[in-house]
C-alpha cells in the first residue's frame, strides 16, 4: 500500500513518486485558491490509498493542516493496524480530519485482511448501505437501509443476515441514488439535498449509531 502511494524507495528518495507529486500539486492549488476545501476519496484499493493520503497530507503539509481534510472511502479493505487507526482518530478529534468510510453489506473486500492478522479500517466512522432483501419485496429508492456508526465497530453486524454479496463491492452509487445509466446519464445535481435522512440516534458502548 505504501509503495503504491509513495512510489518505489528510489523514486520517493528523489521526489519522483506519486506522494510527492500529489502534495506539491495540492499545495500549489491551495495557494491559488485559498478558500477551497479539500476532499480525498477513493474506491476499494483507492479507498485505502485515500485514507493514507489524507493522513499523510495532514501530518506533512502545513498548508493542508490549516484547512483540514474530508476523506470519504468506498469499499476500502482493512489495510491498517491499530496504531494507525488511533493516530487517525486523534486527528479526527482535533477536527483536522473529517473521515467517513462507506460500504455495502455483504462486501467481502471490506473484511480483508482479517482482524486475526491485526488488520483494521484506517478510520472508524462508517456508513453502511444494505441492499433490499428479496424476501422483503420491492423497495423504493428512499426505503433503502442505511446505518451510520461513529464509534469503533468490527462490521460483523453487516454479515449476520446478508452473507457474501458478489455485487456489493461495486454498487455504492446505486444505493446512494447517484448511479448513471443509459436512461439517467447524470448523477444527483449539486443543488439537490443529500439523499441520506438521519433518524433517531441510538447510544451504545461502541459509539453512536443512526439508522434511516
Amino acid at each position: 500500500l505504501w509503495e503504491a502511494y509513495a512510489g518505489t524507495p528510489t523514486r520517493e528518495l528523489h521526489g519522483l513518486g506519486p506522494r510527492f507529486a500529489v502534495r506539491t500539486a495540492l499545495e500549489r492549488l491551495l495557494a491559488e485558491e485559498p478558500d477551497c476545501r479539500i476532499c480525498v476519496s477513493g474506491h476499494s484499493l483507492g479507498g485505502a490509498l485515500a485514507t493514507l493520503c489524507a493522513y499523510d497530507l495532514l501530518t506533512t503539509s502545513a498548508a493542508v493542516q490549516a484547512r483540514g481534510v474530508t476523506m470519504i472511502s468506498f469499499a476500502s479493505p482493512r489495510f491498517f493496524n491499530a496504531a494507525f487507526q488511533q493516530a487517525a482518530t486523534a486527528l479526527q478529534r482535533q477536527g483536522s480530519l473529517r473521515p467517513l468510510r462507506v460500504l455495502v453489506s455483504g462486501d467481502v473486500i471490506t473484511r480483508l485482511p482479517p482482524r486475526q492478522m491485526g488488520a483494521v479500517p484506517g478510520v472508524q466512522p462508517r456508513l453502511a448501505l444494505s441492499p433490499p432483501s428479496k424476501r422483503d419485496g420491492p423497495q423504493r429508492a428512499d426505503e433503502r437501509s442505511m446505518a451510520f456508526r461513529d464509534g469503533d465497530g468490527d462490521d460483523d453486524d453487516l454479515w449476520t443476515a446478508t452473507g457474501i454479496d458478489q455485487h456489493a463491492h461495486t454498487s455504492h452509487a446505486l444505493f446512494l441514488g447517484g448511479e448513471c445509466t443509459s436512461s439517467r446519464p447524470q448523477t444527483v445535481p449539486l443543488d439537490e439535498p443529500w439523499p441520506l435522512v438521519l433518524g433517531a440516534t441510538a447510544e451504545s458502548g461502541r459509539g453512536r449509531s443512526r439508522t434511516c
